[in-house]
This record gives structure tokens, sequence and C-alpha cells, in this order.
């Protein structure tokens, strides 16, 4: 019922936020993704169950009355627009729809959590390649756009040796680095296990004692509504 509540109240005008309280944070799927991560490299991306098939869509005849359609684009009712039901239409859209409380909309689903990699260029095999590679990092859009991110790793000689999803050897890392369009707190996991937490827009981690070797991936989260919630997951750093 908070839920619903929350919904009908702010869902027009914080509708990606109010749809957010459905989320859970899939915490066995991560630590599955980290153990197989233990065995070989698994590239880790997100994708959206998003159809727009949950939609019931309303428009205006001619004669002034509403038409309600359905899912599968079959007209379900008409009815008289009244006092009584008038608050549930706007001003037709660039389609011609008034129903204000549409749901799952493809504008909402792709915006939900989003891909972002990174590439030398936008052509197929410069894409295929850096994600084989797992030059990608991913985030919930809805929260804020996250482009800017960057995880990467500095060796003795203070240069970049190497980013997200890239293998290093160890006398090439001496410390870890992020750097983020918006401040959040950044959590350092090695397989599967966090070990550092720090709060800003950057991020540096360095070892106290010998560097380990395994996969170092960051999470960011943001804070909404006055708690941490996750925003970007980032591929590993596999140091060998």
């Amino acid at each position: 019922m908070p839920l619903i509540v929350n919904f009908l109240v702010n869902g027009k005008k914080y509708r990606p936020w109010a749809l957010r309280e459905v989320f859970d944070e899939q915490t066995s799927i991560l630590a599955l993704w980290d153990s197989l991560n233990l065995k070989r490299k698994i590239v880790g991306f997100s994708a959206v169950d998003t159809h727009e098939n949950q939609n019931i869509r309303a428009r205006y005849l001619k004669d002034g009355r509403v038409e309600w359609v359905g899912p599968n684009a079959n007209v379900i009712d008409t009815m008289k627009v009244k006092f009584w039901n008038k608050w549930l239409f706007h001003e037709p859209d660039e389609n011609g729809w008034v129903f204000k409380w549409m749901i799952d909309t493809y504008k909402e689903g792709f915006n939900y959590i989003t891909n972002y990699l990174l590439a030398d260029t936008l052509t197929v095999p410069s894409l295929a390649d850096h994600l084989k590679k797992g030059h990608l990092y991913t985030a919930f859009k809805s929260l804020g756009d996250a482009r800017g991110f960057m995880y990467y790793t500095r060796n003795y000689e203070d240069n970049i040796s190497g980013i997200i999803g890239d293998s290093v050897r160890l006398d090439q890392v001496k410390e870890l680095n992020a750097v983020s369009p918006l401040p959040g707190q950044f959590r350092l996991i090695h397989d599967g296990k966090t070990v550092d937490v720090s709060s800003g827009e950057n991020y540096q981690y360095s070892w106290t004692k010998p560097v380990e070797k395994g996969g170092y991936r960051i999470e960011m989260h943001i804070k909404l509504n006055g708690k941490f919630v996750p925003w970007i997951y980032s591929n590993p750093v596999y140091i060998y």
C-alpha cells in the first residue's frame, strides 16, 4: 500500500523515483557474479525487462468521449469525460494519449538502468571488442547520468596502467582510483568482499600491505531519501 500511495501522489512529477521504490538490491546475483569471477573473467552488464505491454492508454475521440486501449492495442471501452473522471486525463501528448498513469513505458524502462561502454569509436568492431574486454560499467540512470565515471589503476611511475575490465600485472599496480560526476559512497569489492568504503567525488585506494591478486570492482551508492542506494556497478580490474 505505501508503494501504491507513493506512486499515486508522486508518480507524475517524480515518476522514475516513485517506480524505483519497488527495487531490491540483487545481492545474491552480485555474489554469484563475484564467485564466477574467481574462476574466469565474466563481463557484467545490465538489462531491462521492458516490453511496454502493461500499459492501458486512453485517447479522445472526435465526439469528445475517451477511448480506452489495452496492451494488445485493442479497444477496451469508451466513456464520457465527467467531473468524477476528468482528473485521470491530461492534454494529449505528441501521440494523442491522455491517460496520466501509463506504466512500463519504453522511456521509463530503458532509462531505469543503462550500460556505459568505453570505446574508441562508435563502430560495431570497436564496441564488440571493448564489450568483450569488460570496459563497461552500469548505472541506474533514473538517479543520475553516470557519464564521466571512470575506474582505473596507477603504477609506481604514476601512470595509468589499466581501466575497468583490464587485467593488470601485480608489479604494475600501486593504487586504485575512481572519479564520479556525482558525489557518493564508493565501495571497493575484492573477490566478493567489501574491503574499503569512502565518500566523495574521487576515490583512491592504496594497500598498506602487499597487494593481493584478484578482481577489484567498484560500487557507487548515492543518497536517496536519507539512505545510500546503489547507483553504479563497475566491472572489475583483475590483478594477477
